[in-house]
This record gives C-alpha cells, structure tokens and sequence, in this order.
C-alpha cells in the first residue's frame, strides 16, 4: 500500500538524522565535509554536537539500508520534496566558489526533529499501522452490537441465570426501557427491553405470541454487551467498510496484539471481561465521533472521484493504489472496472488521448460539489473536533492522510480533474 510504504520511508528518514554525535575538540567550530556527510557543529548547554547535512544520494543510501529494500528514484525523490515543502527538511546548497558542480545537502529542522520525537515515542511502525487500522475500523461503527456473537440467544431460564453469573449481576440490576407488542406481517411478539445502566449491557426478553409456528408460545433472551472482543473483530465483521479486508491476513494472536498496543497508547479501555475473554472500547465517546466524522470524508471523496473515473478518465497510478489500500485488491479492481466500463462508453475527446468529452455540468458538479463539498467537511471537523485532535493528533492525522490524501488535497487545491 502506498500510504505504508510511503511511512516507512519517511520514518527511516527521520531515523538517518536523528542520530547524535559528539564531536571531537578538535572539530569544534569547523565544518567538515566527508562522503555525503555534511557535519554543522553547534554548542549547547549539553556540550557540542553534530547537525548532519546529507547529499541526497547518501541519504537514499543509508535509507535503503534501513530499511533493506529497493527504493526508486522516482518515489525517494517525492518524499524527500515533500518534507522539503512540509518544512521537515531543509535544502542548502554548498557555497564553496572553488567547487564547480555545488551538491545541495538535506539539513532536518527544527520542527522535523520535533516531528520526529513524536514518532520515536510510539510503537515499531509495522506493529503501529495494524493497529491502528483496527482502531479505525471500529471506529467507524455505529454499534457494537452489530458484531454480536450467534450465541448472544439464551434460549431458556437456566441459560438466562448463567448468563447473569457470568457477568455477576442480577435481574434487580437491570431496567426496563421498553415494553410493548410488536407485529410483523402476520407474526406477534412481545417484547421487553432492558439495560443495565453502569455497564450498558442490554437484555431483551422475547414472547412468540403469533405466527412463528415452532416457537409459537416460547419465549427466549438476547443480550448486547458493550465493547467488543478479539475474536468478534477477527471473525464479526461483514459490514462492507473500508479496511474489513485486513482481518484476511491477521491471526486472533494478532488482534491481541495490536489491541493490546492500542491500550498502552491510551485510545481503547477495557470495559469488561466476558467468559474469560476481554471486551475493549474506543477511550471516550467524544474520539468515536471523530472517527465516524473523518470517514464521512471518505464517503464524499469516493463519490467525487467516481465521477471522475466514469466521465473523465482512468484513475492514475496512485488513485488506483489509494482504493486498494482502503478496500483490498479484489474489491478495488472489480470497482475500478465498473467504473472504466462507464467511462469507456463515454465519447473521447478529440483535443487529448487520457481525456472524455464531459459536460459543463458534470465538471461542474465535481468542482463545486465534489471538490467544494470536500473543503466543507475538511474545516467543519478541523473546527468542530478541535480538542479532540489536538489531544489524539497521531491517530487521527493518519487516519486523515490515508482517506484524505495528499494527491486528491492537490486536485481540490488547483481545481482540476
């Protein structure tokens, strides 16, 4: 996934300059230049120390190293840019009047090495993405009830008061919120729901009056718990959203793993243990609706990029990249192709090869609508969700730069399709 490979780099970048070294008497107050490295000696209260400048081929080198894989120019390149602009890097060029070709050197900033002390204070990156994609996930659930086990049916008394063991209450702990007959076609049922306030564990009592033929006349239990399980993450979750495919590839151990990770970084709580097996929810209910906010984002930027890819051209590269990273490979081809089957019906346009003939209102819509409807969204939960960012920034940042992307802030920026 692009958005991961892209962290990685950035990340191993970070760590190619975040490394101190005292410098020698003898070099104090001397600028030393050797093998890529451009050394500025500086003096603080700790004693001399060494900020490096680095060429760009020694960087990508010792980057590669890092991380032990390949990285194109191309790609390194990019990054590298982009905290040049974001003002994580700097860009100096030597101004030696002897040397004929100047090298340009990378110096991180000052707000880059605080960048980056933010970085070193979490988890191993691969272990972090996981993580929190899990917690994003969750995130955008409405109920946790919608995850409920099979076995949530207490079919009769004597599973009803081990059920009410297990979690050590009893009948008097729970009130009623609502009694009543409810119809269905030609079915009857009456049914009393109740909750019980402290741990919001919920308890429907269920009558069969009429029309249920075998269990005419039964009467049965069900019971939403708060929070949710590992095991109901791995194996609950059917409801289309965006990340689901990710369960594919992880085993409970892992869930485990990665929700105990979320506990240490203070974004999940325990709320309960159920029959031996721990129930975990989002801290506070104010950092859930943030989450389900951010996604709304999501939903209007697939929107408008799907009028996009069936009025004016394909997806690049990147846009390509950015729906599998949300949906998995197999869902995103069959989508991309739906949309290119849309597009290809479209009449071409004679002025460009990549281009289809669209209309005004069409360009319109996604400039106003879609590319207008995105800024909106963008600023109301920047304002709205304030408090909440500034205190979980880490989290909610990637969230936003994985369904909010850099490529697609660009479009909206300059207003093109």
């Amino acid at each position: 996934m692009t958005l991961i490979y892209d962290q990685k780099i950035l990340t191993a970048i970070d760590t190619a300059f975040n490394s101190v070294f005292i410098s020698n008497e003898h070099n104090q107050g001397k600028h030393l230049l050797n093998d890529g490295y451009y050394k500025i000696v500086e003096t603080s209260q700790r004693g001399s120390f060494c900020a490096w400048c680095l060429t760009y081929s020694r960087l990508r080198g010792i980057v590669t190293g890092i991380l032990g894989i390949k990285i194109s120019h191309r790609d390194f390149r990019r990054l590298v840019d982009k905290m040049v602009k974001n003002r994580d890097l700097q860009r100096r060029e030597d101004t030696n009047p002897k040397r004929n070709l100047k090298p340009v050197y990378y110096l991180q900033t000052d707000q880059g090495r605080r960048s980056s002390r933010l970085k070193i204070q979490h988890l191993a990156i691969d272990e972090r993405e996981k993580a929190y994609q899990l917690f994003f996930l969750y995130g955008a659930i409405r109920q946790a009830s919608f995850l409920s086990y099979e076995r949530d049916l207490l079919e009769n008394e004597q599973e009803v008061q081990q059920f009410l063991a297990d979690i050590h209450l009893s009948r008097d702990d729970f009130k009623v919120e609502s009694d009543g007959i409810y119809l269905d076609k030609k079915r009857k049922s009456h049914i009393i729901e109740m909750i019980e306030p402290i741990h919001q564990i919920k308890l429907d009592r269920i009558e069969y009056l009429e029309g249920y033929r075998k269990l005419e006349g039964q009467c049965h239990y069900r019971y939403r718990l708060p929070g949710i399980s590992a095991r109901e993450f791995l194996h609950k979750m059917g409801l289309s959203l965006a990340l689901e495919y990710i369960k594919e590839s992880i085993s409970l151990a892992d869930v485990e793993e990665y929700l105990n990770l979320l506990l240490k970084e203070n974004l999940i709580r325990t709320v309960m243990i159920f029959r031996g097996e721990l129930r975990i929810d989002v801290i506070d209910e104010s950092v859930r609706i943030a989450l389900r906010s951010c996604w709304s984002i999501l939903r209007h930027a697939i929107r408008t990029m799907k009028l996009i890819w069936t009025n004016a051209r394909s997806p690049t590269i990147q846009e390509r990249e950015w729906v599998e990273m949300l949906w998995g490979k197999q869902v995103a081809t069959i989508f991309l192709n739906e949309c290119y089957e849309t597009l290809r019906n479209q009449e071409k346009d004679k002025n460009t090869k990549i281009y289809r003939k669209m209309s005004e209102e069409v360009a319109c819509t996604i400039k106003e609508w879609g590319y207008g409807g995105l800024v909106k969204i963008y600023m109301k939960i920047n304002t709205q969700y304030a408090s909440v960012i500034e205190q979980y920034p880490i989290p909610l940042e990637i969230l936003m730069r994985m369904i909010y992307p850099e490529f697609l802030r660009n479009l909206v920026a300059e207003k093109v399709i």
